[in-house]
């Protein structure tokens, strides 16, 4: 109903022994989880299997709106002529278990550890080239690039 703006990730991958730090002492673990591999598929699942999400407002909360308000469209948050072409080919029907093992971040745990999803991302592009891919990455780390936006006028 238009009521969440914009869906993101504050991926933090901290490893199990890093946050155990915090265990006898709450101000030593370090903030924030693991997120950017699972949060389109748990989106998938929740928002579009079982709330009746779109595939076109999933779009809109997840790329074209953030990247309205940081100032990036269209260079970023569309597929169009003249934009950077960074976009998630998925399949909505795939079910499958997020296991901390299968996850390409250095942190290998997950507080969804054994969740069954339904909807998978299979082929990730930036910058028009292929970067993840069958479960696995194309690229070596470092790829990105830090995208600056405009100082605000106000």
């Amino acid at each position: 109903d238009g009521t969440i703006d914009t869906v993101g990730s504050d991926h933090a991958p901290f490893t199990r022994e890093e946050k155990e730090a915090g265990e006898t002492e709450i101000w030593r673990a370090p903030n924030g989880l693991t997120g950017i591999q699972t949060m389109l598929p748990l989106l998938l699942d929740e928002g579009l299997g079982r709330r009746g999400l779109s595939l076109e407002r999933l779009a809109e909360v997840t790329a074209t709106n953030a990247a309205r308000i940081f100032r990036l469209y269209p260079r970023k948050g569309v597929i169009a002529p003249g934009s950077d072409a960074d976009f998630a080919l998925i399949d909505p029907d795939a079910e499958w278990t997020i296991t901390g093992a299968d996850l390409l971040h250095k942190a290998k745990w997950t507080p969804y550890e054994g969740r069954r999803v339904k909807g998978r991302v299979d082929l990730t592009m930036v910058r028009g080239v292929v970067v993840f891919q069958d479960g696995r990455m194309l690229v070596d780390p470092g790829y990105g690039r830090f995208v600056g936006r405009p100082v605000s006028g106000a």
